[in-house]
């Protein structure tokens, strides 16, 4: 564990955080179909953090401070069909820390 006085820290108030540890993966492909009429690409991906780090703000001091906070996922899939007039996105995030999870979905047009 990493334990820092900083100064103009209120009294008492130190960084305090054990060090942070990522394994993810990413795994995607790109294609060309059909005489080229019909290009996909897409990928996914997740990524574990063990002991994340979180900055937070002290007071008025405008001060922070590092500490860890609960393991994290971060998960999440993307695809686009580009086209010659009008493009596709589609988008998928989860990011879950502790027993909290954040999610977005999106898909929209291009063109």
């Amino acid at each position: 564990m990493a334990v820092s006085s900083v100064v103009g820290l209120p009294s008492g108030i130190q960084d305090s955080f054990d060090k942070e540890a990522t394994k993810g993966f990413k795994l995607g492909f790109k294609s060309t179909l059909a005489n080229g009429d019909l290009i996909l690409n897409a990928a996914a991906f997740s990524t574990h953090i063990d002991n994340a780090c979180s900055v937070f703000f002290v007071g008025t001091n405008a001060v922070q401070t590092i500490r860890n906070i609960s393991d994290s996922v971060i998960e999440g899939s993307k695809s686009m069909r580009p086209g010659r007039h009008v493009s596709l996105l589609s988008e998928i995030l989860s990011f879950r820390c502790g027993t909290t999870v954040h999610s977005r979905s999106q898909c929209r047009m291009m063109g």
